[in-house]
């Protein structure tokens, strides 16, 4: 004899079914399909990482596509990257599991880091005096106006001046990914107009993505974190 589940099974009870997708952050199905020795594969590694085969496949799929766009960096980006990634690793010494002694969660690390980019920067400094560079060529900008770009004077300038500018450009991108993930279709990322070549799409595609992460996996502000 089947228990009874009382009057009303049939509704929809509280807290029942998929998860919505604001909660997931993921808004977007993909289905496609395999060989046998991939799919092997798959398992074996969601095995090892105790994860689902679905979160192990976006992984893996991530890793490709920042292989790929890795490639398209000239070759001294690539290699200051690689260091500074390796700098980082190096920091955390015999800490290197543990996530309180990160450099961005832990004052000691981040200082020491922070010094050792520095360090690393100034044995690469081109020989030669400080000069500014002349203005950039005139551009004309989406409402016509025509604007030309001047170089300040002081070089530490020109980079609080970048800085402030990446910072703005990554909440700009995560409010948008936002209202992507709130609306769905009803809003479109500018690299879905087709009226831009493919290679553009993908690569303002690519930037998109890189400032949502970066928002939001650093915490980003434009305030300054003053030092105590």
């Amino acid at each position: 004899m089947t228990k009874s589940k009382g009057v009303g099974r049939g509704g929809r009870r509280k807290g029942a079914g998929r998860p919505r997708f604001t909660e997931t952050g993921k808004s977007s199905y993909f289905s496609t399909r395999l060989t046998q020795k991939t799919r092997d594969l798959l398992e074996a590694e969601a095995r090892r990482r105790k994860k689902s085969l679905s979160e192990v496949a976006e992984d893996l799929l991530q890793l490709g596509l920042e292989e790929m766009a890795d490639l398209g960096r000239p070759k001294p980006l690539r290699a200051l990257l690689f260091l500074i990634s390796a700098l980082g690793r190096a920091t955390l010494g015999r800490h290197w599991q543990d996530s309180k002694y990160s450099w961005h969660s832990n004052p000691y690390m981040f200082a020491a880091f922070r010094a050792g980019i520095v360090d690393l920067l100034d044995r690469l400094r081109p020989p030669g005096e400080i000069v500014t560079p002349p203005p950039g060529p005139e551009l004309m900008d989406e409402d016509e106006w025509l604007f030309r770009y001047t170089f300040p004077d002081s070089p530490e300038e020109y980079a609080r001046n970048l800085v402030q500018l990446l910072i703005l450009q990554a909440q700009i991108q995560d409010h948008e990914e936002q209202m992507r993930i709130e609306y769905g279709d009803k809003t479109r990322h500018r690299w879905e107009d087709e009226d831009y070549p493919e290679m553009m799409r993908y690569h303002m595609m690519r930037y998109h993505y890189g400032f949502v992460e970066a928002r939001r996996d650093l915490n980003l502000t434009t305030q300054r974190r003053g030092q105590k």
